[in-house]
């Protein structure tokens, strides 16, 4: 009879722990990184209840505001951490729940977003339009022919205005990625032999991206997706 009891105890407790272990979330959290002459630069974090994520980062000044979807793909809580897995850089990241507040963890860090603490803003999100048509943009980035004709390319300063990107590329083989003035990722970059593909290592996260080299500039693949970045002609210290 106590043995029945006990594998009775142990079975509804396993079921009252299972139906109370949160799986997923609906919430938008965001922290302010930087601003710089009016304009606010912010990290934007975006749950969805099916386990997808979406990270930006947001400049606003006024009335104007501009996103760049650095990172998308899904997540997993387990426990206190939740795991995120980059469905484009195939990396994965965590970022730990503490009440209101999620905070970069350090052993695995996002580019330089380790040391933040992103506060819950709302308690539901839902997907929105110019998401949809970036992960569109960045599904035909995956079929860029490297192969295709072979294109020089300079160090120096590469930018794009509107989205407010910057690629610095040194003669000493170091670069510096930013957006909107905040500086994302930096680390070391070398050509893929013959091709007309830049690989891009993050020291900080140990980790491999992408850039594509064109006739007219780079495409974009460390921060946001499928952004042609012009070189300004200016050298890069």
């Amino acid at each position: 009879m106590i043995k029945l009891l006990k594998a009775l105890f142990i079975l509804l407790y396993s079921i009252f722990c299972s139906c109370s272990t949160i799986h997923s979330l609906s919430a938008i959290y965001t922290t302010n990184l930087l601003e710089i002459d009016e304009t606010l630069v912010s990290a934007t974090l975006k749950l969805q209840e099916n386990n997808e994520y979406y990270f930006e980062i947001t400049m606003s000044k006024e009335d104007i505001i501009i996103s760049n979807l650095i990172s998308y793909g899904t997540y997993t809580i387990r426990g206190k951490i939740i795991v995120f897995e980059d469905k484009n850089h195939n990396y994965i990241f965590s970022y730990k729940n503490k009440e209101n507040y999620l905070v970069g963890n350090v052993t695995k860090p996002f580019f330089n977003l380790e040391k933040i603490q992103l506060k819950k803003w709302s308690e539901k999100y839902n997907l929105t339009e110019w998401i949809q048509e970036d992960i569109i943009s960045i599904k035909r980035q995956k079929n860029y022919d490297t192969n295709s004709v072979f294109q020089p390319y300079s160090y120096g300063i590469y930018t794009e205005p509107i989205m407010q990107l910057e690629l610095i590329l040194r003669e000493n083989n170091t670069y510096s990625y930013s957006i909107g003035g905040y500086r994302l990722s930096e680390g070391t970059f070398h050509r893929n032999n013959n091709t007309n593909e830049l690989i891009i290592y993050d020291k900080n996260m140990n980790h491999y991206f992408y850039v594509f080299i064109t006739e007219s500039g780079l495409i974009d693949s460390i921060g946001t997706y499928s952004v042609e970045l012009k070189n300004n002609n200016i050298s890069a210290n």
